[in-house]
């Protein structure tokens, strides 16, 4: 539900360049759960990958004009929410195929 409201304000704010991001989130936090756990090294793991696609993407696909909109820098701090929570999402489905 989140990820669908996410995509609905990029969408309706024209802010293109959150997709790396997005992707980086979903991918990234699902697998740092999963292979992790919900711990401190997950989460510093998952955060130094998402600020280091975060960062180019922002110097080399985002438009300045995205940059300027605060639509932009608001789905970012959602999509690292929404991977944290991916994290522990992960954590629990390995939990659940462990047994």
């Amino acid at each position: 539900m989140l990820l669908f409201m996410s995509c609905r304000i990029a969408l309706r704010h024209e802010t293109e360049g959150t997709g790396m991001v997005l992707i980086a989130t979903v991918v990234g936090g699902l697998i740092a759960g999963a292979v992790w756990g919900f711990g401190k090294k997950s989460l510093l793991i998952y955060g130094a990958v998402w600020f280091l696609v975060f960062v180019l993407q922002t110097m080399f696909v985002a438009d300045s004009a995205d940059r300027e909109k605060p639509a932009y820098w608001i789905l970012s701090a959602v999509f690292l929410v929404l991977g944290i929570a991916l994290v522990g999402i992960g954590t629990w489905a390995r939990n659940q195929s462990e047994g």
